[in-house]
């Protein structure tokens, strides 16, 4: 087996790379928060056609990796990896050490399989604020999303504790849901948006157990019924998002009584509110700073007067 960057990865040396497998890229995708071009079908096929016509992939992708941490970033070059993929799939290397469609060897002829091996181009940026940014620069001039914004906020530890919630119930969204549907953190993100809307300003208080089980609920709807998923879900998400978190379910009161209600009614109404410690009445507090004081010239060796 021939690896694909030792065929068309051998005439540009861009610097500091690393190589990746399929499923090393896949990981770096999945870790990149901010969104990027979405892979268009056509495009793979015409990089598919240039790549296995030039002998070369010409422009590496492109990944990043934060100071000191150990976790790839894909920066640019998903097209460029969905067209190395077709090519190793449909692709083969025949005796006489041309790359020919893999449908027009035979049985008993001699051939090399590729395998995916794909160089990427590697920088480095100190924090997440700054790899925003540079996805951001690699992809294009657009308007930032709403997630990306709540991204950068968090990481530069500015984020409101809403806005700290919103971030946190999007990425268990994600988490929930991805496995069965295709979707994107953007959409994540405005379904967390109405969702936690509905729930009210209780929803700040969430804590991170109680925004998994409330994303659970997504997930689960989903793998129930997949084909029932919006095909634009970015645009008509509240379509399906919406009866979920009205789906009606029984509650129990302070009395350990039953009621009908909804399940974001029900989700809201466990959210405890943080409270704050109570002040003591003036007599108190004089009291207790007394104390403090006495507990003070007692180490000094200072007796009260009798």
């Amino acid at each position: 087996m021939v690896k694909f960057n030792e065929l068309f990865q051998t005439q540009v040396n861009a610097g500091a790379s690393q190589v990746l497998t399929y499923e090393e890229m896949q990981d770096a995708i999945a870790a990149t928060s901010t969104a990027q071009v979405e892979v268009i079908e056509s495009r793979v096929e015409s990089l598919v056609k240039a790549i296995v016509k030039d002998g070369q992939l010409w422009i590496a992708p492109t990944v990043a990796m934060i100071n000191g941490e150990p976790t790839v970033y894909n920066v640019s070059g998903r097209h460029r990896s969905e067209a190395a993929r077709e090519i190793c799939e449909r692709y083969v290397v025949n005796a006489k050490g041309k790359v020919v469609p893999a449908d027009k060897v035979g049985e008993s002829d001699d051939y090399e399989e590729i395998e995916f091996a794909l160089d990427c181009n590697v920088i480095t940026v100190p924090d997440k604020v700054a790899l925003n940014a540079v996805i951001l620069a690699f992809n294009g001039s657009r308007s930032v999303t709403a997630f990306e914004k709540l991204v950068s906020r968090s990481d530069a530890g500015i984020a409101t504790p809403a806005e700290d919630v919103k971030y946190s119930f999007s990425v268990e969204l994600y988490n929930a849901i991805s496995p069965y549907v295709r979707i994107t953190m953007q959409t994540c993100t405005a379904i967390a948006t109405s969702v936690l809307a509905m729930a009210g300003t209780a929803a700040k208080y969430a804590t991170i157990e109680q925004l998994q089980e409330l994303a659970a609920h997504f997930g689960e709807a989903v793998k129930a019924n997949p084909t029932g998923v919006p095909s634009n879900f970015a645009r008509n998400f509240k379509e399906w998002s919406t009866p979920i978190a009205e789906t009606q379910v029984t509650g129990i009161d302070k009395e350990g009584d039953e009621y009908d209600t909804t399940l974001i009614e029900e989700w809201s109404s466990r959210l405890a509110k943080p409270t704050k410690a109570k002040k003591g009445s003036k007599t108190e507090q004089l009291a207790a700073q007394l104390a403090a004081l006495q507990a003070q010239l007692a180490q000094l060796g200072v007796q009260p007067a009798v």
